[in-house]
């Protein structure tokens, strides 16, 4: 399938993606497929999801069996969570009564009236508000004189619902990094227009103070950045990342909020393409000695943390070895040095976590050996 001005489209992969990319044959949002339709004041731009041609996410079944396992094992955790913070709750009330020490402040003392309850949760809001905008008031100092990073917020409707709860949950975190980071960047989210998939399932999540660690805007990035000072930071990029990418304070690395488990291959890379600007791909290859793949595919929040800890000083070696994960490390050649000094630090677990693999490996062709023979 072919795109706008006869542009190939992005082909989609794996079992369950659709078959063929969507065709665009018109600049007009009118004339664009349905789920390409997302928020007010959409229009066409070099690089929007419409030139792209991404193809339609395929919602999943809710009534399958993996669906329903999951929502089996997702209640499991929650009540596990519940128990253990009711417990944790029993053992403070142990631990107060044991020392004989007077009420501390927690919101969980039965000795409290029902006015006074409510008095206290009320002061302690207040209180917890004050300290949270300390907080940011903090972070703004910190940041005054901080790099720009760009979240691009743009793929929204390239995601089926389980994948853009994923992204926001992955986004969380790369909130939560950066107010407590000693070297934070100044957050822009952008292509977040009134309406978005994503902009209302952010809100959804974060009902107050969304605006403060993060600036979001409306605007593709292209409009609000020159375009010499952008680099997207892709999996699909030809060329590595530098040191001077990361020491110049000028360069604005943007980064898609989007998490199609592969679907949309190749997305990232072609879109920076059309719109003119640099892609770069963090050194997984020399540095880890992985093949480009999905090696080279790491979470929101993974990408995120190396990027503050580059920017903050730490070199590749540390930042790779500490947010890359354990399995893609331990498939790795253990001649790259990142994993060469991994694998140093960690002999012993290293060495169990083969073993393991390999029962497991065993137990797997014993099974299937057992139910084609017996």
């Amino acid at each position: 399938a072919d795109g706008i001005d006869g542009a190939p489209a992005l082909a989609s992969g794996g079992a369950t993606a659709v078959a063929a990319a969507a065709v665009v044959a018109s600049r007009d949002p009118a004339a664009w497929p349905e789920f390409l339709r997302d928020g007010e004041g959409q229009r066409w731009y070099p690089g929007c999801l419409a030139d792209l041609g991404v193809p339609k996410p395929q919602e999943r079944d809710p009534e399958s069996k993996q669906a329903l396992q999951r929502e089996k094992y997702s209640s499991l955790l929650k009540e596990n969570r519940k128990r253990q913070k009711k417990q944790e709750q029993q053992d403070r009330q142990k631990g107060r009564a044991a020392d004989g020490r007077e009420d501390d402040g927690r919101p969980d003392d039965p000795n409290r009236s029902a006015e006074d309850q409510e008095k206290f949760m009320l002061a302690r809001r207040a209180r917890k508000d004050q300290e949270r905008e300390q907080e940011f008031v903090a972070f703004r100092q910190r940041v005054a004189n901080a790099p720009t990073m760009v979240l691009d917020g743009e793929w929204g409707p390239a995601m089926n619902l389980q994948e853009l709860g994923s992204s926001v949950k992955q986004l969380c975190l790369c909130f939560a990094r950066n107010l407590e980071a000693d070297t934070p960047v100044n957050m822009v989210m952008t292509g977040l227009r009134p309406g978005t998939r994503y902009l209302e399932e952010v809100q959804r999540r974060f009902l107050r103070g969304i605006d403060k660690p993060v600036t979001i805007a409306g605007e593709p990035y292209i409009d609000l950045f020159p375009r010499e000072r952008l680099v997207y930071l892709s999996p699909d990029a030809e060329e590595d990342a530098t040191d001077l990418d990361f020491c110049d304070p000028d360069v604005i690395f943007v980064m898609g909020l989007v998490a199609d488990h592969g679907r949309v291959s190749g997305g990232s890379a072609r879109k920076a393409a059309l719109q003119g600007i640099r892609s770069r791909r963090l050194p997984l290859g020399d540095l880890c000695g992985m093949s480009k793949g999905r090696d080279f595919v790491l979470t929101m929040d993974q990408v995120f943390n190396i990027v503050i800890d580059r920017r903050g000083g730490t070199s590749w070696l540390e930042a790779l070895k500490k947010h890359v994960p354990e399995r893609k490390l331990l498939r790795a050649p253990q001649s790259a040095p990142v994993v060469k000094s991994w694998h140093s630090e960690n002999k012993a677990h290293v060495v169990r976590r083969r073993r393991l693999l390999r029962a497991a490996a065993v137990i797997a062709w014993l099974a299937l050996w057992a139910r084609l023979w017996l």
